[in-house]
């Protein structure tokens, strides 16, 4: 019937448009994981760790102490206008205006 052939295209479209949607998240994660990889933060974490000997949490604010939120914090080298460097040559982008001038 007319009922029965609209119903097994609806469930057609869905599982093809689930697919689409794994595809893409499978594509996203996979851009997230090279830009993580590519994001080195070797000096910055030799910076941090110097740090944390010399000052509590290792951090000069303990709103910002990094133990309570994991990671460690990344150290700026040079800013310019809306941009950021860090010790480890990666550029940030200051969306917030509260990295620089």
């Amino acid at each position: 019937t007319a009922t029965a052939a609209a119903a097994a295209t609806a469930v057609g479209f869905v599982a093809s448009s689930s697919r689409r949607q794994h595809r893409r998240a499978t594509a996203r994660r996979t851009r997230l994981q090279a830009l993580l990889e590519a994001h080195k933060t070797e000096v910055s974490d030799k910076i941090f760790a110097e740090a944390k000997g010399l000052m509590p949490g290792g951090v000069s604010s303990p709103v910002r102490a990094f133990k309570s939120v994991g990671g460690n914090p990344v150290v700026f080298d040079r800013v310019k206008g809306a941009y950021a460097w860090d010790v480890d040559g990666n550029k940030y982008i200051d969306y917030v205006g509260t990295w620089g001038p």
